[in-house]
């Protein structure tokens, strides 16, 4: 998910050697990276996992088949207005293009439906600290948190903060922090998530 590595071997693939398309990458900073390049060359470009909304404007050179983060976050939106009857939330965020593309998604979505979004957070990839960000939360007694990180590492860790903070929101979040091995691992901590 380095977008600086990512837009380097573009720009190597595509300007020197010459390819025909470029496969990957696999997350939404390294494809918004490098698939300009492969766009400005008329070279395709393809991920199958990519999902920031801004994928779909790069051009006619440009695919994928994922879907994007609008469907996700929409849907987040309506399940935490609709089925949670949530009034209330807040939204913590890695500050990666994955995790910014649900919370705008998510943001606008919840608000048109009548919501309010009374926290919108970002932390920094490598984070280990959310004691901070969890009392904040706890104070503003949201009915719901919408957390996004980039991979479940930093998603379990705030979890784990939000917890030991008594945070009572309900939590929701994207697939990345219910991966196979983050429930395996970290079942208990996820529990309710």
């Amino acid at each position: 998910c380095e977008k600086n590595a990512a837009k380097a071997a573009a720009e190597q693939l595509v300007n020197e050697e010459k390819v025909e398309f470029l496969l990957g990458g696999a997350c939404s900073d390294e494809f918004l990276a490098s698939a300009p390049i492969a766009q400005a060359q008329k070279v395709i470009a393809f991920s199958t996992t990519a999902t920031s909304p801004k994928i779909s404007e790069l051009g006619r050179y440009v695919f994928r088949t994922c879907p994007s983060d609008t469907l996700a976050g929409k849907a987040a939106a309506g399940y935490a207005f609709n089925k949670w009857q949530a009034k209330t939330a807040g939204i913590i965020a890695e500050d990666t293009d994955y995790a910014k593309g649900l919370r705008e998604v998510f943001s606008q979505n919840f608000t048109q439906m009548g919501g309010k979004v009374l926290l919108s957070e970002t932390f920094a990839t490598g984070t280990t600290d959310f004691a901070t960000t969890s009392a904040k939360a706890k104070s503003l007694a949201l009915d719901v948190l919408y957390i996004l990180p980039q991979t479940s590492t930093p998603g379990v860790l705030l979890v784990k903060a939000l917890k030991a903070q008594g945070v009572k929101s309900k939590i929701l979040t994207a697939e990345v922090l219910l991966i196979r091995d983050a429930v395996a691992e970290q079942g208990k901590v996820l529990e309710g998530v």
